[in-house]
């Protein structure tokens, strides 16, 4: 383990690791820049087997803002919180070649809206929800054409 310091004024930042890879847990790094009252910690855990990260989280006065997570070294998801009297949750989805394909939204831990998108970028599908149950859903081709809508009451299909 090793820790280092740097200080100018109302400024600092420490750094963590912890490289023993016969720990129970996953290698990890830990940063800490504080400035004023305002303290920015970024965790990044590193696969036992190759140098190479797995999962990073960002927090703000020990607040969980921000979490991505890695496989084979390509970026699979991302998570954005926001905190207040909606708590909110961003996700975004890359696949494991690291094409971004999906993001979904989260109100109080419920679902608010999932979208897809094709490779060229075109929307694939979108499901809306609202108190946790489905709105409405969309399909389109890679062309763009709308192939499919339907629309939820109470989240039952009332128009298809």
């Amino acid at each position: 383990m090793g820790i280092s310091f740097l200080f100018a004024g109302l400024f600092a930042y420490v750094v963590i690791q912890d490289w023993d890879t016969n720990a129970l847990h996953y290698p990890f790094s830990e940063t800490h820049i504080i400035y004023g009252d305002k303290e920015i910690k970024t965790v990044k855990y590193w696969d036992r087997h190759a140098p190479r990260l797995i999962r990073e989280q960002k927090y703000e006065n020990d607040i969980l803002i921000k979490e991505t997570r890695y496989q084979n070294g390509n970026k699979t998801s991302e998570s954005h919180y926001v905190y207040g009297d909606k708590n909110i949750r961003t996700v975004k989805s890359w696949d494991q070649f690291g094409r971004f394909y999906g993001q979904s939204k989260y109100e109080n831990g419920h679902l608010l809206y999932r979208k897809a998108w094709y490779e060229n970028g075109q929307l694939q599908s979108e499901h809306n929800y609202e108190g946790g149950k489905r709105i409405n859903f969309k399909t389109w081709n890679e062309d763009g054409t709308l192939i499919k809508e339907e629309k939820y009451e109470n989240g039952v299909l009332i128009k298809e």
